[in-house]
């Protein structure tokens, strides 16, 4: 899975996966579609995950059961995201908004 760095769809749904998400992931430059949800993965949700997948415009990571936080700060370079479904993960994951930057006026 990991050499596929040119793929551009990728559906693992209901896949009975578990564990932690691979970082290879994030190789993959070319995805528009990242469909993991209903599996078993679990674990944190690496901030720099999603900062190379600069095309994805469907991400769903629902019905797993990742834990830790999660700033949506890190899906900043996905100015081409969609549909972001990030439901029923068990409770175990914050998930937190960006920090609104001050302006200052000169």
């Amino acid at each position: 899975l990991c050499g596929l760095r040119n793929l551009e769809e990728l559906d693992l749904s209901h896949s009975c996966l578990g564990g932690p998400l691979l970082p290879c992931l994030c190789d993959m430059t070319s995805l528009r579609v990242l469909d993991l949800q209903a599996n078993n993965f679990n674990g944190a949700i690496p901030p720099s995950l999603f900062h190379n997948l600069r095309s994805l415009e469907y991400l769903s990571l629902s019905g797993n059961a990742f834990e830790g936080s999660f700033s949506l700060a890190s899906l900043a370079n996905n100015s081409k995201l969609q549909v972001f479904d990030l439901v029923s993960n068990n409770n175990r994951l914050e998930v937190s908004l960006p920090k609104k930057k001050k302006t200052i006026a000169w």
